[in-house]
């Protein structure tokens, strides 16, 4: 969850500033690199618990039993972005009514 809510807004205002998107847009390009980087986790844990020795991977890993984590982990880091974006926003249309 942390990962999207604290990554999201850096990413927005990188992609506003250096590269001259507006905010929605630079909103929806946040949103999704978030669930590309943490899609590109996943995948890598995935792999690294294929190459790995059984325990050694267990280790890393820390699935604990749980066979929807990584798409709970994926999850999470979207809802994480999405509640940033959310609240931004909020804080916007507030500035302006005020």
């Amino acid at each position: 969850f942390a990962f999207g809510a604290l990554l999201t807004l850096p990413m927005v205002e990188v992609a506003r500033r250096y590269e001259g998107m507006r905010s929605g847009a630079a909103g929806f390009l946040a949103f999704a690199v978030i669930g590309l980087a943490s899609t590109l986790y996943e995948v890598f844990e995935w792999l690294l618990t294929v190459v790995a020795a059984g325990g050694t991977a267990d280790y890393y890993n820390g699935q604990q039993g749980d066979m929807w984590d990584a798409q709970k982990d994926m999850g999470l880091a979207l809802l994480g972005s999405l509640l940033a974006l959310i609240v931004v926003r909020l804080a916007q249309l507030a500035r302006k009514d005020a």
